[in-house]
């Protein structure tokens, strides 16, 4: 989808010069570039053939326009295939081009500072972000869910490697007591739980507290 360009956008000063200026200006190739070539690079941008192909064509009112994270895409995909499929760079800094490429005044485009209200570049960043996320939580076959899980007492003790008492023979059911079968080891198996019965023999008898 193009990005539609009026007549008013074509002055001096306004968008697309503004934003062929700064494409100018940023252009990481190993020797710099005309405003010629910048205009016709930035046409490639937004989906025109060259700069000729812009200026012919008159785009109708309220025509569709792609997103600002698109035609930031787009214009990183055809700079890097010009600077990479065209031998310009050998090398090339990618996350500062974005950085720049993001900055550029495409607000300044007669269909966006419509769109917006206002043309404040300062929006596009956090437009072209948020559009960015959205587009990758929708991706995703499952979103993630807000708010937490309550953890089950089961869950928490698996999660922890922790066995319930009544699981294991280390632990005695009985409160304080002591154990009837004399074999019996009350020293190491009296514990804290409340009343129950003795791994070993069975119902505690009940000590008296002094």
């Amino acid at each position: 989808m193009r990005v539609p360009i009026y007549p008013v956008d074509l002055n001096p000063g306004s968008g697309f010069t503004r934003i062929a200026e700064s494409l100018k200006r940023d252009w990481p190739g190993e020797k710099a570039i005309e405003i010629s070539e910048a205009q016709n690079l930035l046409a490639k941008c937004l989906g025109y053939s060259d700069y000729r192909q812009v200026r012919s064509t008159t785009p109708a009112e309220g025509a569709a326009y792609p997103s600002l994270a698109t035609v930031v895409a787009r214009c990183m995909k055809t700079l890097s295939s010009e600077l990479i499929g065209g031998g310009r760079a050998k090398f090339f800094d990618l996350g500062r081009l974005q950085a720049q490429v993001t900055d550029w005044p495409f607000l300044q485009l007669s269909v966006y500072r419509d769109h917006y209200g206002h043309s404040d570049n300062h929006v596009v960043s956090q437009a072209v972000n948020a559009e960015l996320i959205e587009a990758f939580l929708s991706a995703q076959k499952t979103r993630p869910t807000q708010g937490t899980t309550e953890l089950s007492i089961e869950k928490l003790q698996s999660m922890t490697g922790h066995k319930p008492a009544n699981l294991t023979l280390v632990y005695a059911e009985t409160s304080m007591g002591a154990c009837l079968d004399e074999s019996f080891d009350s020293d190491i198996h009296d514990s804290a739980f409340p009343n129950g019965e003795s791994v070993e023999c069975g119902t505690s008898t009940h000590r008296t507290l002094h």
